[in-house]
């Protein structure tokens, strides 16, 4: 499997063509992709965050919290290195990601977002 040498924007690529084709076995979400994102989320860009967090909303993946709560929501809290340092967002940014959690939402409505977006909301303008 080439998974593990792929970049993110590679990575967010194959993902995008996999779930849109509904090709690819549940091993290979399971073991290779999943594990992938789980390793690099929070080295994405805002972009490609938003775009995986869609993409994957559109794939129906929400049986996993662990993978969502300890993994892909950890991103709107914490950068990747410095280890610990609080994520910022600027306005848009924050925005951006507020909507892609929201179709998340919408798509997979089991999904706990609550504290996630409380997250996110701080770095909103208010109206």
């Amino acid at each position: 499997m080439h998974i593990a040498f792929l970049n993110n924007e590679q990575l967010l690529r194959t993902l995008n063509v996999l779930v849109k084709k509904e090709l690819g076995s549940e091993r290979l979400f399971l073991h290779y992709i999943y594990l992938k994102i789980e390793r690099n989320v929070l080295k994405f860009s805002v972009e490609q965050y938003c775009r995986c967090v869609r993409i994957l909303a559109d794939k129906g993946y929400s049986n996993d919290n662990t993978f969502w709560h300890e993994h892909m929501f950890k991103y709107v809290s914490e950068v990747a290195k410095p280890k610990g340092v609080a994520r910022e967002f600027t306005a848009d940014e924050a925005k951006e990601v507020w909507d892609s959690l929201i179709y998340l939402k919408f798509k997979c409505p089991d999904v706990d977002l609550k504290e996630t977006l409380k997250k996110v909301e701080i770095f909103m303008p208010t109206a």
